[in-house]
């Protein structure tokens, strides 16, 4: 039987993945209404609306410390922070053009500078006309960021009404490269 904290816990990470995916909800809703070809100031904007809507308390544009140590040695500026009612930072970093690693390493920065306030963070992309080769335009990619004990933030994706692992370009080479494990599996032995 599970103990009291894993039950905690996990019931926890339920209501966490409640809030994220009404927010996907919302990003959907707002590319269904808007379709493509905007510009990602617009889709921030009709997120904030559809936060507002919902009654969800948000900052717009909120400047981020860098660290260097202790030291903060600049700043970056998250699209949206959502402050649910726990009090606990979600920075939501809405994207037009394909994700690299550089809009995930932007969004681990921000959730590093908030420190223990942000365990979370959500990144969106609206897909455009012409990133792809077909001619159909695909819904919203969603990506939810989570915090572990170390600070180390990993990334999973919405897929087939599922959260998935997201790997990056590394880890799939890694993967193909060592048969199937990944880094963590192939430094654990």
């Amino acid at each position: 039987m599970a103990s009291l904290e894993t039950r905690t816990a996990t019931k926890e990470l339920r209501e966490v993945q409640e809030h994220i995916e009404v927010i996907q909800r919302m990003a959907h809703s707002v590319y269904n209404t808007l379709g493509c070809g905007y510009d990602e100031i617009i889709y921030k904007e009709a997120l904030m609306v559809e936060l507002r809507n919902a009654h969800i308390s948000y900052e717009r544009e909120r400047y981020v410390p860098i660290l260097y140590g202790p030291r903060v040695i600049g700043t970056g500026k998250a699209d949206i922070v959502v402050i649910p009612t726990e009090g606990l930072s979600v920075p939501i970093e809405c994207k037009k053009t394909l994700l690299k690693e550089d809009d995930r390493q932007q969004l681990r920065t921000y959730m590093k500078g908030m420190g223990n306030d942000c365990e979370h963070g959500i990144l969106i992309r609206f897909p455009q006309p012409g990133t792809h080769k077909s001619e159909k335009i695909d819904p919203p990619e969603f990506y939810w960021a989570r915090k572990d004990r170390e600070g180390n933030v990993e990334f999973y994706r919405h897929a087939d009404n599922a959260w998935i692992p997201d790997e990056n370009k590394q880890e799939r080479k890694l993967r193909r490269k060592t048969g199937g494990k990944t880094s963590a599996q192939e430094s654990a032995g």
